[in-house]
């Protein structure tokens, strides 16, 4: 929350919006090699992340911390895409929202 509030608009969107979220996750030891292979990634290591949390239960709980701050209820959530990945970095959310253009 503390990062998300950093990020907030000066007043939540009122209208319908598309959420994108790409959570990079942390990945296990057994991954990588060992001994002095040990920061070498196995060539069996996978790139998608399909162990819990679930995808959508991420998107909810982001929805739930950005409501009322980017959103007025994340009911405006028209669009969504979500993806789980594995990285080699720092494990992270990367969030997008955008402001659907209503034609009217």
């Amino acid at each position: 929350m503390a990062h998300l509030v950093k990020h907030a608009p000066k007043s939540p969107f009122d209208g319908p919006v598309f959420l994108e979220l790409v959570a990079l996750m942390p990945r296990p030891k057994s991954h990588y090699g060992t001994g002095k292979n040990a920061d070498v990634l196995k060539p069996s290591a996978p790139e998608w992340h399909t162990s819990k949390p679930d995808a959508d239960n991420i998107l909810k709980m982001l929805k739930d911390c950005m409501n009322e701050l980017f959103f007025v209820d994340d009911k405006q959530v028209c669009v969504s895409r979500v993806a789980k990945k594995y990285t080699d970095g720092s494990p992270r959310w990367d969030v997008c929202i955008y402001q659907i253009e209503t034609g009217g």
